[in-house]
């Protein structure tokens, strides 16, 4: 009895926890994991400083558009299925508040062919809510792969490069497109991607 008394005392922390029940240990797992449902833990929300600007940049644009030229922003939709957790949310945000403020907006893949199609699927969920217009609030490009002369060229005049939408439509039939013939007409590329495709409009746009 003594021997067995003196092994008790010598266990280690770690050896006495694989000694509990595993119902127990569910248990307090189930307990601690039902604790957000009925008890309410603030979280601070902080804004990074380029959300901010995205923002900012955003409401400027709707602003300066209700007294000067009108000036668009082309999402460059680099994006696929693979990083939709990530990049679906950020999408969905940037439409939302463009179609909240006003702003019309172009949507163009260089790389990928899924990015066009999942953000479209987005304009139009959100659409629903502010009452907006496919060809009057926003265009879709597509996906148009090109290399480096042509995307200078795209630069330089939209319709050099790509002469339909998505659908088809030829881009000069698409009413918001008569207020728009190069990237001067736009005042923000906003870039989601998983990858370094953004690099290609900080050096050359």
């Amino acid at each position: 009895m003594a021997d067995e008394t003196v092994k008790k005392e010598k266990l280690s922390w770690y050896e006495i926890l694989q000694g509990i029940d595993r119902r127990i240990i569910y248990l307090i797992v189930f307990a601690l994991c039902s604790v957000p449902f009925f008890v309410s833990i603030p979280v601070a929300m902080e804004i990074s400083p380029p959300v901010q600007n995205l923002y900012d940049k955003i409401e400027q644009i709707a602003e300066q558009n209700k007294t000067g030229k009108e000036q668009f922003v082309l999402l460059a939709m680099d994006w696929s299925p693979s990083v939709k957790a990530e990049n679906e949310p950020q999408t969905a945000a940037i439409i939302e508040h463009m179609f909240r403020k006003n702003v019309r907006f172009l949507i163009l893949s260089f790389y990928l062919p899924e990015g066009p199609l999942m953000t479209q699927a987005l304009a139009e969920e959100a659409a629903k809510k502010y009452g907006k217009r496919y060809g009057i609030d926003w265009v879709n490009l597509g996906y148009k792969q090109v290399d480096l002369p042509a995307y200078l060229g795209f630069i330089r005049d939209i319709y050099s490069i790509i002469e339909k939408d998505y659908r088809g439509t030829p881009i000069r039939d698409v009413p918001m497109m008569k207020n728009i013939s190069s990237l001067r007409d736009v005042s923000l590329v906003f870039e989601v991607t998983g990858a370094g495709g953004y690099l290609i409009w900080v050096i050359y746009a």
